[in-house]
C-alpha cells in the first residue's frame, strides 16, 4: 500500500510539472486561442471582463493558415492576449458555418471580428493581413474599445 501512494503521490507530481511547464510555453507560442463556440466564448468573455477577438476560419483554408504565422508573432500575440478573450471558430461543420455566415455575415476566410464583453460588434475585417495590417487591425480595435469605455465612464457620471 505504501508503494502504490508513493507512486501516486511521483505521477501526479510528474504531472503537476508537465502541467506548469506547458502553461509557461504556451503564452510564448502566440495568440492564446480557445476553441468555443460563440456562447461558451461569450460567456468567457464576459466573465473575464475582456473584449472578445474572434478568428473565423476553414481548416482548408490556405489564407487561414498563413495567418496563423502572424498570430505567432510576439507584437500581436502580446497585444492580443492582454487585451482581447481569444477564440478560434472554425467552419468546418455545417452548424458553425450557418452561424457564422447568418449572424456575423461572414463571407469568406478568414475573417476576423472584434466584439465587446456584451457580444456586440466592434469591428469586421475579412480576408488575409499582413504582420503589418493585422497589427494595425488590433490597434484600431484597441482604440475602438477604449473609446467604447470612455463614453460609458461619461455617461456614467452624468
Amino acid at each position: 500500500m505504501k508503494n502504490l501512494t508513493a507512486f501516486t503521490t511521483k505521477i501526479s507530481f510528474i504531472i503537476l510539472i508537465g502541467c506548469f511547464l506547458m502553461s509557461f510555453n504556451r503564452g510564448t507560442n502566440g495568440v492564446r486561442f480557445q476553441d468555443l463556440n460563440f456562447k461558451e466564448a461569450e460567456h468567457q468573455a464576459q466573465y473575464r471582463k475582456k473584449p472578445m477577438f474572434m478568428f473565423i476560419s476553414s481548416p482548408t483554408c490556405l489564407q487561414s493558415q498563413r495567418m496563423e504565422e502572424n498570430f505567432k508573432n510576439k507584437e500581436i500575440s502580446g497585444l492580443l492576449n492582454k487585451n482581447f478573450f481569444c477564440n478560434r471558430y472554425n467552419t468546418d461543420n455545417t452548424l458553425n458555418l450557418l452561424r457564422a455566415q447568418s449572424s456575423w455575415g461572414v463571407r469568406s476566410y478568414p475573417t476576423y471580428i472584434f466584439f465587446t464583453e456584451d457580444g456586440k460588434i466592434i469591428s469586421k475585417e475579412e480576408g488575409y493581413k499582413s504582420q503589418a495590417q493585422t497589427l494595425e487591425m488590433v490597434q484600431n480595435a484597441i482604440n475602438k474599445v477604449q473609446e467604447l469605455n470612455a463614453t460609458k465612464g461619461t455617461v456614467a457620471n452624468k
